[in-house]
């Protein structure tokens, strides 16, 4: 398989931008012990991909990479609902740190929903104060038809009877349909998750999945999973990406 980058020309993305394309993206662990690979990646309307592979092939950092939480040591085109990022990410940039961070933090607070693999949830909110977190960091307000759709997100998770409650009064796999809901409370376009069902026993993870799927299709969103769980992504119809490992690299590409 010819897993070279397409070539062209630089700075580049295709002509009608998808919610998400990452081209000739590159990461490198210091010290250079690994490398992962990213010749290109797109993730359109309307689309599930679960991403598979390994333990320890880089799967976790293909989505802070794309989170824009971890920085890539080179990129041609990253870009995100039609805005080219790379200039800001190349060796020559005249973006500040703090400016770039800035943006950065801009575009994933109101444009990307992100589930943690440990949920993530702050120890002193409650299960619905912790949901709304993302409305109130865009200044929506968390009453009235914002707490309804906490609600109608809780009791599609089963956790309706946990939202007065204190994570440390919840199991992890309820800890973890909260940061579910969390992560999709404010309809963000692009949605990563980093293993989001493997604290939940299978008929949660199916009904998981299948939410996920859903949100996709009526919210013209665009999902990112990575999962071990091939045989579920199938069964909820994800598109899957394998992780290919050649000794210290990783390339992954759809």
């Amino acid at each position: 398989m010819n897993t070279a980058p397409t070539m062209v020309q630089s700075g580049s993305c295709p002509a009608d931008p998808p919610l998400l394309h990452a081209e000739a993206l590159t990461w490198q662990a210091p010290g250079g012990d690994f490398t992962l690979e990213i010749p290109s990646l797109t993730l359109h309307k309307r689309t599930c991909l679960g991403v598979i592979g390994p333990s320890g092939c880089g799967k976790s950092t293909l989505l802070g990479l794309l989170s824009l939480a971890l920085l890539p040591t080179k990129v041609r085109c990253l870009s995100l609902l039609e805005r080219q990022l790379a200039p800001y990410l190349s060796p020559g940039s005249h973006t500040t740190n703090r400016k770039r961070e800035r943006l950065f933090t801009t575009l994933r607070a109101e444009h990307v929903g992100f589930i943690p693999q440990t949920g993530g949830l702050l120890p002193f909110l409650t299960a619905r104060e912790n949901i709304a977190l993302a409305l109130n960091v865009l200044e929506t307000p968390s009453s009235g038809q914002g707490a309804g759709h906490i609600d109608m997100l809780a009791e599609r998770l089963g956790i309706i009877s946990c939202l007065e409650k204190l994570p440390s009064q919840l199991s992890v796999g309820q800890r973890q349909r909260v940061a579910i809901a969390r992560a999709l409370i404010h309809t963000p376009p692009i949605l990563l998750a980093d293993e989001p069902t493997a604290p939940l026993h299978p008929s949660q993870a199916a009904i998981v999945l299948d939410l996920l799927r859903n949100y996709a299709e009526t919210q013209n969103a665009g999902v990112i999973v990575v999962s071990h769980d091939i045989d579920a992504l199938q069964k909820a119809e994800f598109s899957l990406v394998q992780a290919q490992m050649k000794g210290n690299k990783t390339i992954i590409h759809n």
